[in-house]
């Protein structure tokens, strides 16, 4: 929406909604640097293997994700930053399948690595592939959120003790 929306309808209409378009993870960020962010997390989900998927990469959008998520006491963030090779429909091909699955070994492999007790990744398409390879579909950085903020969400409580 945001890169291509407006050249590809070409309205001035549609270049104003590309213009005004953001990823999710941006919006919570700018909340939190004004100071809007609700950081009252009940439980946490301790370690986090985050995949950080090429799509964010290539908007130049950064570690907004990762970044929110860290907000949550008691996460501990494990960045995995291979592609999962799914590239859109490529994976979705039966000729090509194997080859995705060979070329994103890496990813799949050090997402593995991370032991971590919840994966996450902004792409769903790269959780159907981590899900393919390891076993495990990694959920949206925002489900992370909002589990975070139930006192059942994730098995261990935040402490909410001040010193």
């Amino acid at each position: 929406m945001r890169k291509e929306y407006g050249e590809l309808v070409g309205t001035a209409a549609a270049s104003r909604v590309a213009a005004a378009t953001m990823d999710l993870s941006e919006f919570l960020f700018e909340r939190k640097r004004e100071g809007k962010f609700n950081r009252e997390f009940q439980s946490t989900p301790g370690k986090v293997g985050y995949h950080l998927p090429c799509h964010l990469k290539a908007q130049n959008i950064g570690y907004r994700s990762r970044d929110m998520m860290k907000l949550i006491p008691g996460a501990q963030i494990q960045m995995v930053e291979q592609c999962s090779a799914h590239d859109g429909t490529f994976a979705m091909k039966k000729e090509f399948f194997p080859l995705s699955m060979l070329a994103g070994k890496k990813a799949f492999d050090e997402m593995q690595d991370t032991a971590a007790n919840v994966l996450a990744s902004d792409c769903p398409m790269a959780a159907i592939q981590f899900e393919q390879a390891i076993g495990t579909r990694p959920i949206h950085p925002i489900q992370v959120l909002a589990r975070a903020y139930e006192p059942d969400g994730f098995p261990e409580k935040v402490s909410h003790a001040t010193s």
